[in-house]
């Protein structure tokens, strides 16, 4: 079976598909309602542009006229009539006096005596203090009553035996047969907790501390010297260096046996 087609005419299989795209169809003319509303948008866009335009660029002109002004001219009031002469005159006329003659005084009756009358004496004042002098007294000094040298008769707490000495005694003075001697400072009873020692030269003052509480104490010493100290127990791991001048607070245990303490450096 043949099929004919007109000469411009596009072929197809009977089984080809084409997508349709609306760009290939031919445009359609406007229509005169379109037309017209652009052409009344232009002209009303055109009106608004001239009318800035004109108000922006364009100086408006003022027109300026002589103002007058209406002034009245009042006329001062008269002034008022002057007083008669004769009112005048009276007015200013001095008031007459008239003068009355002394009186007699009364007859048999004496004159009162005169008022007398005391002078006013002024009050002398005091005379001034003399100045007070502050004169500075200087404190009577008294001396302190002398230690002494030598303790006759201490009171033990607990006489130290030979483990205590072997202990506190430097085992290689022991071996070479080096003695030693202690600076007796003397005894001093503990007022509390706190226990203050001073480090002089070569000593400890006091070198004894009695009345110390059982429990943690606090013994604060002071190198007071001008070399350097020492404060060491052994038993509770002290070892505290004590600098020239300068003071160290040191917590230790005391319980019913006496704690020795010593300085590494002049034992």
């Amino acid at each position: 079976m043949a099929t004919t087609y007109a000469p411009n005419a596009t072929t197809y299989a009977p089984n080809d598909f084409r997508p349709h795209n609306p760009f290939d169809d031919a445009r359609r003319p406007a229509s005169r309602g379109v037309v017209l509303a652009l052409g009344v948008s232009l002209l009303v866009h055109g009106a608004i542009f001239a009318a800035l335009w004109t108000a922006k660029f364009t100086a408006p002109l003022e027109v300026y006229s002589d103002q007058t002004t209406e002034v009245a001219l009042l006329r001062a009031p008269p002034p008022p009539p002057s007083p008669p002469p004769e009112l005048h005159l009276r007015r200013q006329a001095p008031p007459i006096v008239q003068p009355r003659p002394p009186l007699a005084p009364p007859v048999g009756i004496a004159a009162p005596p005169p008022l007398e009358i005391a002078p006013v004496v002024k009050p002398t004042p005091p005379p001034p203090a003399p100045p007070v002098v502050a004169v500075a007294v200087a404190p009577a000094t008294v001396a302190p009553p002398a230690r002494p040298a030598v303790i006759a008769r201490p009171n033990w707490l607990r006489m130290p035996a030979a483990a205590d000495v072997d202990r506190y005694y430097p085992e290689r003075a022991l071996r070479m047969g080096v003695t030693s001697k202690v600076n007796d400072t003397g005894t001093k009873a503990a007022s509390g907790s706190t226990i203050t020692v001073d480090a002089a030269d070569v000593q400890f003052s006091p070198t004894c501390t009695t009345n110390v509480p059982a429990g943690t104490v606090t013994l604060t010493v002071h190198n007071t010297g001008s070399l350097l100290h020492n404060v060491s127990i052994p038993d509770q791991h002290i070892d505290r260096d004590v600098a020239r001048g300068a003071t160290v607070a040191i917590q230790l245990r005391v319980g019913a046996a006496p704690v020795m303490y010593f300085c590494k450096y002049h034992r």
